[in-house]
């Protein structure tokens, strides 16, 4: 019996960005399944199919995560989600707690982004990583992932 592959949806409303992640995440025999630019197409992937885990913005082209997460943790309550911000910040985090499996700096190096996810996924461990110093909030402002 084969192991099934950990499946993705990636919601990001910057395509470049979720390009890269993409690649990053497929060297590792990671499927992405879905790729999303706003909470609605979001939640409708999300009825077609669901994945293991969710990497996603803090804020969509229609809406924040104020909106979608909620929604997202009442639908799906087994789907995991790690949540990819600029404001990478405890208090950000412990404002959505309750709805994430996992929160990283958005330009966070990309093994510690798949660490996160294996993390998430493998271990069901809740995974939250601050910024380490100055010159790493400085790259995240550049949108991209190191």
């Amino acid at each position: 019996m084969s192991k099934q592959p950990l499946t993705v949806l990636i919601a990001d409303r910057y395509g470049h960005f979720r390009d890269n992640l993409k690649k990053v995440l497929v060297k590792k025999s990671i499927e992405v399944i879905s790729e999303a630019d706003t909470a609605e197409d979001l939640l409708d992937s999300l009825e077609v199919r669901r994945p293991n885990i969710i990497i996603t913005a803090h804020r969509l082209n229609d809406e924040s995560a104020d909106f979608f997460l909620p929604i997202i943790k009442e639908r799906y309550p087994d789907v995991k989600i790690l949540l990819l911000t600029l404001n990478c910040h405890r208090k950000v985090f412990l404002k959505y707690v309750h709805f994430l499996d996992g929160m990283l700096c958005k330009l966070a190096h990309k093994d510690d982004v798949l660490d996160a996810v294996f993390e998430i996924v493998n271990h069901d461990k809740l995974y939250f990583r601050l910024n380490k110093n100055e010159v790493e909030i400085k790259d995240q402002r550049q949108n991209k992932l190191r």
